[in-house]
């Protein structure tokens, strides 16, 4: 039986559609905590998929997770992903003030980060103007 997927959230996520019983649920793996699956209190934890979601497990987390939800974010994607992520995704849909964070605790490239945060700031008042 399929599971009604993941919905549009407002940072620009596509639609997930139908997630397969196939697909390894996010939720369902490691008996996730409930601090977890309190990140995702808008959606159907139990059909978020590793694979199929893992832009929006980790924007989310990055931008609104404790400290025990980075260490499982961490052992849940690896290191190595964890920070190619800002960098592949150019910031988007993670806060100045977490950027700068996560500057630090990733080693981003500040250059990247002024850019990206700078777009952000920039953006705002253009359409604040329109």
């Amino acid at each position: 039986m399929a599971r009604k997927g993941v919905q549009n959230s407002a940072r620009g996520e596509e639609k997930a559609g139908i997630v397969s019983q196939n697909n390894r649920d996010m939720m369902n793996e490691d008996h996730t905590s409930s601090a977890i699956k309190s990140a995702f209190w808008d959606v159907d934890y139990r059909a978020i998929s590793r694979d199929s979601h893992r832009d929006f497990i980790i924007r989310r987390i990055l931008n609104t997770g404790s400290i025990d939800m980075l260490h499982w974010l961490h052992r849940t994607v690896g290191k190595q992903t964890l920070a190619a992520w800002p960098i592949e995704k150019q910031g988007a849909g993670l806060s100045p003030r977490r950027l700068r964070f996560w500057q630090l605790i990733l080693d981003l490239p500040v250059e990247e980060v002024n850019n990206w945060v700078e777009n952000q700031r920039r953006s705002i008042w253009q359409r604040r103007g329109a």
